[in-house]
């Protein structure tokens, strides 16, 4: 899959709200600990992958409406890759 040059600015752009628990905090609707805790171990997985496991979700979400700003795709890939189970989980700028 070829990746648009736009599309690898947004997956860029993305990683780095993965990457920066000191600039964007999790936080959960229901106060779950355990889903944070989990969610925190996605966080370090996933920008470590290849900018496929990025380009589907975000084309995806841009063709819904998402708004494509990092902090609205990252949430949209949290949701994407975990079929609900971080349904409440959202990324929040500090």
């Amino acid at each position: 899959m070829k990746t648009s040059a736009e599309t690898r600015l947004l997956i860029a752009s993305v990683k780095e709200v993965f990457r920066s628990p000191e600039k964007y905090s999790l936080a959960s609707d229901s106060g779950n600990m355990e889903v944070l805790a989990e969610t925190a171990d996605f966080r370090q997985w996933l920008p470590q992958q290849t900018e496929a496991h990025f380009a589907q979700p975000i084309e995806e979400a841009i063709e819904n409406g998402i708004p494509a700003d990092p902090v609205s795709l990252a949430n949209y890939i949290l949701w994407f890759y975990s079929d609900d189970h971080f349904a409440d989980i959202t990324f929040e700028a500090i």
